[in-house]
């Protein structure tokens, strides 16, 4: 609409909090279930083949891969002459991120997010190793499980349902051990208490990504960031794919997608949970 100029936003701060700390307390758990499924990823040599940057070289050596996953061409739908970029000295708030096309200009900002991502990814590699050692090895499991058919269909469910369990994130420390032991079912609080039936640390995660999108909001980032996107997607990669309609024309749409993956009344109950906090 407009290819991007206008002011109507994709959604809440209350939303993309609740999306982006779902995203976080699942990451390894959809990981999981993507890897173990033999039907879905037949490659038989893929296990020896499945690797991240976050295991790659060493915390001495800095040894990372030549090509991030962020700058594979399969994984992008964006043309390679363009990048989008963060102007520091724009006044104008809607402004801030921008469209650069030059070659040169566009290979100093990949070198510098380049230096970004990897200081990023030296500063939390370990904690990630540990998890994804943990995932390499129930995912080798489950597949070796269903190659030999050495459990019954059923049974292979149950292992699935239980290892999948140990995937799940941002569980308080009496719920867990570093992710190896099965979160408690949960129990649904009466609704008059303003209690969500979370655990104290998805509420307290969820807490500080609303309030970091709430900042970048007031600050213009949100509006700008949506500006460009919508550039991009009605312009550039509509020419590209052939799209006739403009991609995410309407906001509505991409919400009610969205809906379908989280419970949105639990949003609710985690925003009385911080109101009443």
């Amino acid at each position: 609409m407009n290819g991007g100029e206008n002011l109507i936003p994709y959604g809440s701060c209350i939303f993309e909090a609740h999306v982006m700390t779902t995203l976080q307390e699942n990451y390894y758990k959809w990981l999981f279930l993507l890897l173990s499924d033999i039907d879905e990823v037949k490659n038989d040599h893929f296990e020896e083949r499945f690797r991240m940057e976050y295991e790659c070289g060493d915390l001495e050596t800095g040894e990372m891969p030549e090509e991030l996953i962020d700058y594979h061409e399969p994984n992008s739908r964006l043309r390679h002459d363009i990048e989008i970029y963060y102007d520091e000295t724009e006044s104008d708030t809607r402004r801030l991120f921008k469209v650069e096309n030059d070659p040169e200009e566009t290979d100093m900002i990949r070198k510098r997010e380049r230096e970004e991502l990897e200081a990023l990814i030296y500063g939390v590699k370990k904690g990630h190793q540990t998890m994804i050692s943990l995932l390499r090895e129930k995912v080798e499991h489950v597949r070796h499980m269903k190659r030999t058919n050495s459990l019954s269909d059923d049974e292979i469910k149950k292992v699935v349902a239980r290892e999948k369990r140990k995937m799940i994130q941002l569980r308080s420390e009496n719920e867990s051990e570093e992710g190896c032991r099965p979160p408690e079912r949960k129990r649904r609080k009466s609704i008059n208490d303003h209690k969500s039936r979370c655990s104290d640390l998805k509420v307290q995660c969820f807490q500080k990504n609303k309030e970091m999108l709430d900042k970048e909001e007031s600050e213009g980032f949100i509006a700008s960031w949506e500006r460009v996107y919508k550039y991009i997607m009605n312009k550039h990669v509509k020419e590209k794919t052939k799209v006739v309609e403009p991609v995410m024309k309407e906001p509505s749409k991409m919400l009610n997608e969205l809906s379908k993956a989280v419970d949105l009344e639990e949003i609710m109950n985690e925003q009385q949970n911080l109101c009443h906090a």
